[in-house]
């Protein structure tokens, strides 16, 4: 697509509650979370240590991502921490969802 958003996965390989990471582009990580039908993405680490969210807990009812480390967690929709001991956003990007097909840019969601 010409307006910034590149494919990175198929609406049918996300699950909900299991992250997904995919590459943007050859440098830059995101992390794909799947909550209904709505598909959210954002930084893959932790802003507290730096640890891998993939690994962490998805609350759909709150659209929260826990950090696996010491549960601290973020809102998917905007990056905000919601739980210490985060206090640093982590970055979330748009998303698209088009005939089954997710798009992100690498422009901010909010």
């Amino acid at each position: 697509m010409n307006d910034g958003f590149q494919q990175v996965a198929s609406l049918s390989d996300l699950r909900e509650g299991l992250p997904k990471p995919v590459m943007l582009d050859s440098d830059t990580e995101v992390l794909l979370v799947r909550v209904g039908n709505d598909v959210y993405a954002i930084q893959p680490t932790c802003t507290h240590q730096e640890t891998w969210l993939d690994l962490g807990r998805v609350l759909p009812q709150s659209f929260e991502i826990e950090c696996p480390l010491h549960d601290g967690r973020f809102d998917l929709r905007t990056g905000e921490p919601t739980n210490p001991p985060v206090i640093v956003p982590i970055k979330t990007y748009a998303v698209r969802v088009t005939e089954g097909a997710v798009f992100v840019s690498k422009s901010d969601a909010t």
